[in-house]
């Protein structure tokens, strides 16, 4: 697949190839993790290494470095007219992360432990594994999670 990263809203846009849609999203987020701004996915679409190759000559003008361009009305016009535009789902991620951030980081960890003893409790036959699941007694597990 060829897909097609960007800083920001304006900033320099990647053209990459993965091989499948979920190798695309674990770009993104590996890229994520090194970049100081926010990246979001433009488009992606069906393509090889060899159509990513070709890409890059045909936006050779554009190379800031690497797979890295500079954003231009050509290659966003190129982008919107052969690739599929992610644009809901780029509101659905923004939207998630304004939801966590206004989170206080106590109310993600009591929803992340909550979420891990209930599934802790649905996977076990009875409190006892479940407990042991959880690294606490039986009677630990009753009293702080099962009474309240």
């Amino acid at each position: 697949m060829i897909y097609f990263i960007q800083v920001g809203l304006r900033g320099p846009i990647k053209i990459g190839y993965s091989k499948n849609e979920e190798a695309v999203k674990t770009r993104l987020e590996t890229l994520q993790i090194g970049s100081h701004k926010q990246l979001n996915l433009m488009a992606y679409g069906t393509g090889s290494r060899s159509d990513e190759s070709k890409l890059h000559k045909k936006f050779e003008k554009f190379r800031i470095n690497g797979e890295w361009f500079k954003p231009s009305m050509e290659l966003n016009r190129f982008i919107k007219r052969y690739y599929k535009v992610i644009k809901k789902r780029n509101a659905q991620i923004k939207a998630k992360l304004e939801e966590l951030n206004n989170k206080t980081l106590k109310e993600i960890l009591e929803e992340t432990t909550t979420a891990y003893i209930t599934m802790a409790i649905n996977t076990s036959s009875n409190y006892s594994e479940a407990a042991k699941k959880l690294g606490i007694s039986e009677k630990e597990l009753i009293k702080k999670f099962i009474k309240n």
